[in-house]
């Protein structure tokens, strides 16, 4: 039997049909119908598609010595591996825009012009610094690389924004733990607040505690972004709260929601807003609380090094941080006054 078909095949049944397949080379066979015509237009579609993808250009990824192809090199180094998942997530965007806007442009027209460039579209202090740390590393591989005599990122005149110093209050904290009452997150975010506030722990550490890490008096963690252990004793407002927690779990995260799954930090932030609109408090931020855990520690007679030794930074950073973080605040004044006034 002629068949009017590439790689269509016909087969004989016992009992003198005979059925139809596509076979072709790297692709999986086919079944086709038992009407020969209706066997023969189908692989013939299925041809005409093979064809197709065949003629199909291999895609080689970005040209090199282009913008896109040091974003792909950045992506695969060691040194992108090494960051943080939240830091990479963050710079993941900055890296998107800027392939995205400039990623066919040769890495030997990447001068400090074109860099400013890329920056003077973007409104955000925040937005500017992490994009300069992504065009940094991308200059920093087109010098390496000889496409650049020097890295035309760095030494950047970005600017810096005014240092937070918010603190919340003890009236703040009792609003904002009370608006959780009625909210839909609110018993995982009543937590949320109390552990951040008592251990000085950035809130993504925290929302991937498990209850492995709580052994009743203290919480052990490894930070996401410095990679240090810190253990931290857990003062007793909070060990009443976990040990309340505890009691009823039946899940394994110690922050979770409903259903016992984790907070994502999207859903943390749009949380944390809510109720801080709820509770009326306005100006305060979830980052302040690590602040505020530092500062109430300063405040109680806290050395640095102690400090240190419970937000896991150095002692020359948490100095600095103390520096730029804390307030003068009436209370630390008014120690200072009487201290003085029993040393007469």
């Amino acid at each position: 039997m002629k068949i009017d078909a590439r790689y269509m095949v016909a087969k004989a049944n016992k009992n003198g049909t005979v059925r139809y397949y596509w076979q072709r080379r790297g692709f999986f066979t086919r079944r086709l119908p038992d009407d020969e015509i209706e066997a023969v237009r189908e692989a013939k579609a299925l041809n005409a598609k093979a064809d197709a993808e065949a003629l199909a250009p291999v895609d080689l990824g970005p040209a090199p010595g282009t913008i896109a192809w040091a974003i792909a090199e950045y992506r695969a180094s060691a040194r992108w591996l090494n960051l943080s998942s939240t830091t990479r997530r963050v710079y993941e965007r900055w890296m998107i825009k800027t392939e995205k806007q400039f990623g066919a442009r040769s890495l030997t027209k990447l001068d400090p012009g074109s860099v400013d460039e890329m920056l003077g579209s973007i409104k955000s202090l925040g937005g500017k610094k992490h994009c300069a740390a992504v065009l940094q590393a991308i200059g920093k591989i087109a010098y390496r690389r000889g496409y650049r005599p020097t890295n035309p990122a760095m030494n950047l005149e970005i600017g810096r924004g005014k240092p937070r110093d918010q603190i919340w209050s003890k009236e703040n904290e009792a609003a904002f733990l009370k608006a959780c009452q009625v909210d839909l997150h609110g018993v995982a975010m009543g937590l949320a607040f109390l552990l951040m506030v008592d251990t000085a722990q950035r809130p993504g550490d925290l929302l991937r505690l498990t209850w492995a890490s709580y052994d009743g008096t203290s919480l052990s963690l490894v930070q996401q972004k410095t990679g240090k252990r810190v253990e931290v004793d857990c003062t007793e407002r909070l060990k009443a709260a976990l040990d309340a927690a505890k009691a009823k779990r039946d899940r394994t995260l110690i922050v979770a929601d409903r259903k016992g799954q984790r907070l994502t930090y999207g859903t943390f932030n749009k949380a944390f807003r809510r109720i801080c609109e709820a509770a009326k408090i306005e100006g305060l931020q979830a980052r302040d609380l690590r602040r505020t855990a530092v500062v109430r520690m300063a405040e109680a007679g806290a050395l640095p090094q102690e400090v240190a030794a419970v937000t896991g930074h150095s002692l020359g950073k948490t100095m600095a941080i103390l520096e730029t973080y804390m307030p003068r605040t009436k209370k630390m004044q008014r120690a200072a006054i009487a201290k003085l006034e029993r040393a007469k």
